[in-house]
């Protein structure tokens, strides 16, 4: 197993199998999250209604070990404390173990707490840490992504061979996967040309639709996460953003995917032929 703890300040990078620093098998805070269950109760009701339950924040406890001469162990301490400090602001763990690769984001709860060193000359010193995790769910590393592109039209030739060829038909629905145990949120990006662009979600029937059109030079990008929530235009040249959050229609929905199959359709008054969407989203799971 391989852990990696990143912040502004620096990266960590502990390894069960390869010194320098040695991450210890005792790890603990990455089976299922704790619930929290809500509930309520009216007067002489048995028992209680049950309303909904919450993942909790989730707490990582580790073990590691720092090997090396006086020296060595010395310059890792540094590092190790710098990097895993409370001060350092919300970091990103990522493990690698058992074929693949999710990431959390964390703050240190417990700073590194360092035993005695063992061993003369090359010796070892053990460390202990923990960290709080304000987001439950670990999600994938890699990005999963749906390009959807309309092309209608095309070029024709007076040629015939005794061949067959494949006809590119328009897609109208495309399949998105989350193969995560949660919803997720996801992330769309239209390029320009496209008039009153709507994305719509036929598996819910909800849908983001925005009343304007995206000019030549610019896409529009939509965020639908939890807190997360945006839509702005984005120039392509510079990277400047516009807010557009104010264009959007009242009834539209910032939709998450559900576990399981997605069912996605881009639609536009006009442009939608030559309009390309870019839909990306991380699947996120109750456990490592």
């Amino acid at each position: 197993m391989r852990l990696e703890y990143a912040t502004s300040r620096g990266r960590v990078t502990m390894d069960s199998d390869a010194p320098p620093i040695v991450l210890m098998e005792d790890i603990t805070g990455l089976g299922g999250a704790d619930g929290n269950v809500h509930t309520a109760a009216t007067p002489m009701q048995d028992g209680v209604t049950w309303l909904g339950s919450t993942a909790e924040p989730r707490m990582i406890a580790l073990t590691g070990a720092i090997v090396g001469d006086d020296t060595a162990r010395a310059a890792l301490r540094r590092e190790i404390t710098r990097t895993l400090s409370a001060k350092a602001g919300l970091g990103l763990v990522t493990i690698t173990a058992y074929g693949y690769a999710r990431q959390i984001g964390a703050v240190v709860e417990r700073a590194p707490a360092f035993g005695e060193a063992e061993g003369e000359g090359v010796g070892f010193q053990m460390f202990t840490c923990t960290l709080y995790c304000p987001q439950p769910f670990f999600e994938d590393v890699n990005v999963s992504t749906c390009e959807m592109t309309a092309r209608d039209g095309g070029m024709k030739f007076p040629l015939r061979l005794p061949a067959k060829f494949s006809v590119l038909h328009n897609v109208n629905r495309y399949r998105c996967v989350n193969t995560g145990d949660v919803p997720c949120a996801i992330e769309a990006e239209f390029s320009a040309g496209a008039l009153n662009p709507v994305l719509t979600n036929t598996s819910t029937s909800e849908y983001i639709r925005i009343r304007r059109d995206i000019p030549f030079g610019h896409s529009l990008v939509i965020t639908t996460g939890f807190n997360d929530k945006v839509a702005y235009l984005k120039s392509l040249s510079t990277g400047e953003r516009t807010d557009a959050m104010g264009y959007l229609d009242l009834n539209s929905t910032f939709f998450r995917f559900n576990p399981g199959d997605n069912w996605l359709n881009f639609d536009a008054d006009e442009g939608r032929q030559s309009t390309h969407v870019s839909v990306k989203w991380r699947p996120a799971y109750v456990a490592f």
